[in-house]
């Protein structure tokens, strides 16, 4: 696989209702009498990051070819800056919405993103 392209410095990172939720490495299992019974599934460690982007109309035309023919809608990953250690990670675009737009020219755009462990 070939190495993970960057978001483009043109872009913003993600701005509005930050949102960093790591994953849980536990299963819970109700037991029918009791307490329920954990376990760990695994040790591996990611986030999910999930918040708006607030870009222009020419911002929005780079995240479009971004999105087309560098992570091919998502399936490719890329790399960001996560914004919980500011370390550049390895992530993949998992969930996007509509643009709406907020004033004059500019537009937010929600999206979730998936560090690959």
């Amino acid at each position: 696989m070939p190495d993970p392209v960057a978001w483009p410095i043109e872009l913003p990172k993600i701005q509005a209702g930050l949102d960093v939720t790591p994953n849980s490495n536990i299963r819970v299992t109700p037991m029918g009498s009791g307490p329920a019974k954990v376990s760990q599934i695994d040790d591996v460690e990611f986030d999910v990051v999930s918040g708006t982007v607030v870009m222009t109309l020419e911002q929005l035309a780079v995240f479009r070819a971004f999105l087309r023919d560098d992570i091919n809608f998502g399936a490719t990953p890329f790399l960001y800056i996560n914004p919980t250690t500011l370390a550049e990670s390895t992530f993949l675009l998992v969930g996007y919405g509509g643009l709406t737009q907020v004033g004059p020219g500019k537009y937010q755009f929600p999206m979730t993103l998936q560090q690959v462990p």
